[in-house]
């Protein structure tokens, strides 16, 4: 049977401009998933809620995936507690996904065409800095590339004809970091 709980909210920028369109999961509880979208004005609602703890994600294109109290990128958000019948809003802000962007010539100064871009995030494996592939892109009639959706930190970009000889580590704040 249906619950009587109810859980809303609202999803803005960091600008504080509501965000339309966005797609709200609520998991946990004692049944399925549901997924909602949000209104013109950045708002959802998610009612017949049974008692239980709920967690909520948010995710839409341009923006970061964000889970309800999550306080860093990667990190776990924090469960919202409802009792029968209880309603309770929440406000979330969802922070812009970053874009690299840049151009890629060859040995001429002409555009590189179609040339494999990848871009890698920094990240430690057994206490040593590896560069972990995380998006791709190919270059177009001009040479220019774009990554977009990307977390903050720290990135190493490549390019190449494709094959192998990405695969190493690197030190982000080292000014030998390889590049091609």
């Amino acid at each position: 049977p249906a619950g009587k709980a109810a859980l809303s909210g609202t999803i803005t920028a960091a600008t504080g401009q509501p965000i339309a369109g966005a797609r709200v999961m609520l998991n946990g509880g004692h049944g399925p998933g549901r997924t909602t979208t949000t209104n013109a004005s950045g708002q959802f609602v998610f009612e017949g809620l049974r008692t239980g703890r709920y967690y909520v994600n948010v995710m839409k294109p341009g923006f970061m995936s964000l889970s309800y109290g999550q306080r860093r990128v990667m990190s776990q958000g924090t469960a919202i507690p409802l009792n029968e019948g209880e309603r309770r809003a929440i406000e979330m802000q969802l922070p812009r996904a970053a874009v690299i962007t840049g151009m890629i010539l060859d040995e001429r100064g002409d555009p590189s065409i179609n040339t494999q871009v990848r871009g890698m995030r920094y990240t430690m494996v057994n206490g040593r800095g590896r560069a972990q592939q995380i998006a791709n892109d190919s270059t177009d009639d001009r040479g220019i590339y774009r990554i977009y959706g990307l977390s903050p930190g720290t990135y190493l970009v490549s390019a190449g004809a494709g094959g192998g000889g990405f695969n190493y580590a690197f030190n982000p704040y080292d000014s030998d970091v390889p590049t091609y």
